[in-house]
Order: structure tokens, then C-alpha cells, then sequence
């Protein structure tokens, strides 16, 4: 347990680095550290357990940041315009070009 608490503190800078502030973050480094705790009998090299553990919190938070990029349609408030355009019986092109527009994805001629 000396070795957590030597390198505790690290998981937490390498997670925040990556995810920025807040208690997510601080969830992260906690699931990392109690991981490697979990999975000890696999740390070949025991002198290597500070890098090991970083490995470990920077693969959590990287998941993370996967699940945050994944959020389904379904979890917004309002539908994205696009969706709201497509999934109609047949979408106007001049509305559907005034969206790319106004959100700048297209430069108006």
C-alpha cells in the first residue's frame, strides 16, 4: 500500500491533464489506482509501478473521453437541426444548405 500512497498523487494530474477539473476526474484516478490494486499479480516488474499506474489512469480517462464524445441523440434536449431535416418525409435543399450557412460549415457564394 506504500506504493499508492507514494504515487497517488500522480493519477489524479495525469487524469486532470486529460479530462480537465472536476469530480469525474477525481472518480478516474480513484478507479485507476483501485484497479491496480485489483491487478497487482500482473505487474511483471514491481519497480515499474508508478509508470504502470499512469498507464492504467490515462487508458480510464481516455475511455472517458470516448464515452463523453458517444452521447447518444437521444440524451439532448432538443434534436440536432440536421436530424430534425433528414428525418423528415422530404427535406427542403435551400433550408437544409441555409443550416450549413449559419452554422459556417459552408461559406455563402
Amino acid at each position: 500500500m506504500s506504493a499508492v500512497r507514494v504515487g497517488s498523487g500522480a493519477p489524479p494530474c495525469r487524469c486532470r491533464r486529460l479530462l480537465g477539473p472536476g469530480p469525474e476526474t477525481e472518480d478516474v484516478a480513484q478507479d485507476a489506482i483501485l484497479a491496480a490494486c485489483l491487478s497487482l499479480e500482473r505487474l511483471r516488474e514491481p519497480a515499474r509501478f508508478g509508470p504502470w499506474l499512469l498507464a492504467i489512469a490515462a487508458n480510464l480517462a481516455r475511455m472517458t473521453q470516448r464515452r463523453r464524445r458517444l452521447l447518444p441523440l437521444e440524451a439532448l434536449d432538443e434534436p440536432p437541426i440536421l436530424v430534425t431535416l433528414w428525418s423528415a418525409a422530404s427535406p427542403d435543399p435551400a433550408e437544409v444548405a441555409g443550416v450549413f450557412v449559419d452554422r459556417k460549415v459552408l461559406a455563402p457564394r
